[in-house]
């Protein structure tokens, strides 16, 4: 069992901001990878939405979902952002992170980062869906979005809605 304390608001925004460096470095490892072959993937994002979408998700969003989703289950309890900080996640009960709950946290929290990829490629790229259909999907991931940034301004555990649904919680570990 792990301590029941809630992690503070000022502890979980430097966490995040360390992982979001962590993948901002990844971000630019592609990016060099990419130019030094000579932009491979160019054709494939050009020419289709689909593709685009296919690309971002198998070389952005997955590998950040995964780390996320393994780190917070493993025995770690946590992404490095979070170890950092001495914090981890737990189940509501401070019981370990279990992969299940792990997945459908992450799940829930870069669902709006996919829906965002989803419709922007769609701009990019028109396809049989409709602009103003396209639009409401970014205003609602824009929501959705917010509401995640300020839950937690909201309720003395400092959950967000991921937190919330999935039933888990982030500790002083």
């Amino acid at each position: 069992m792990y301590s029941t304390n809630s992690a503070s608001l000022k502890r979980r925004i430097i966490a995040l901001l360390i992982d979001y460096l962590i993948i901002v470095v990844y971000g630019a490892l592609l990016f060099i990878i990419s130019f030094s072959l000579g932009h491979p993937l160019t054709p494939l994002i050009e020419n289709s939405a689909t593709g685009a979408q296919t690309a971002g998700f198998t070389l952005i969003t997955l590998p950040v979902f995964l780390y996320f989703f393994l780190m917070e289950s493993s025995g770690l309890g946590g992404t490095i952002g979070k170890k950092n900080m001495g914090l981890k996640v737990v189940c509501i009960n401070g019981l370990k992170l279990k992969r299940g709950k792990s997945f459908l946290r992450s799940l829930i929290k870069f669902l709006p980062w996919e829906l965002a990829h989803f419709a922007v490629y769609r701009l990019i790229h028109p396809t049989s869906i409709g602009e103003s259909i396209i639009m409401m999907i970014l205003v609602v991931v824009n929501i959705i979005t917010v509401l995640y940034l300020i839950m937690p301004l909201f309720n003395r555990e400092r959950k967000s809605v991921y937190d919330w649904i999935a039933r888990t919680k982030v500790v002083k570990g």
